[in-house]
């Protein structure tokens, strides 16, 4: 029974992400491209992220210490929740780097064609 209820929240998460994201595509599309909207684009993530992961009742809260500074995230890629976590959790300019491989999916795909960084492993 657990296990059911879990993947139909995985597949409630992938539907609110999709769903969302496509609403604001023309947006995230519009402001990546040029350099001086990143800024604009990383609030607008920030949004889209917010509301896709409230609206399956995931919340995020977290304390920062020492945010002034450059910082690596490395998040683990395997999951697509990551790629809203870290929008929500990362509340600075950013960008993303990722394996060609994430190109291939629904949502990472098309965040990872924008502004992010795709590296090839071999």
């Amino acid at each position: 029974m657990n296990l059911m209820l879990k993947k139909i929240h995985v597949y409630l998460y992938v539907v609110s992400a999709s769903l969302t994201y496509f609403l604001l595509w023309s947006f995230f599309k519009f402001l990546s491209l040029k350099p001086s909207c990143y800024r604009a684009l990383d609030g607008l993530r920030h949004m889209w992220s917010l509301i896709s992961l409230e609206l399956v009742g995931l919340f995020y809260r977290c304390e920062y210490e020492h945010w002034y500074k450059i910082h690596i995230v490395c998040p683990n890629h395997s999951s697509n929740l990551n790629t809203a976590v870290t929008c929500v959790l990362v509340n600075n300019d950013y960008s993303s780097m990722g394996k060609e491989a994430m190109k291939d999916g629904l949502l990472t795909g098309a965040f990872f064609v924008q502004v992010n960084w795709v590296t090839r492993r071999k």
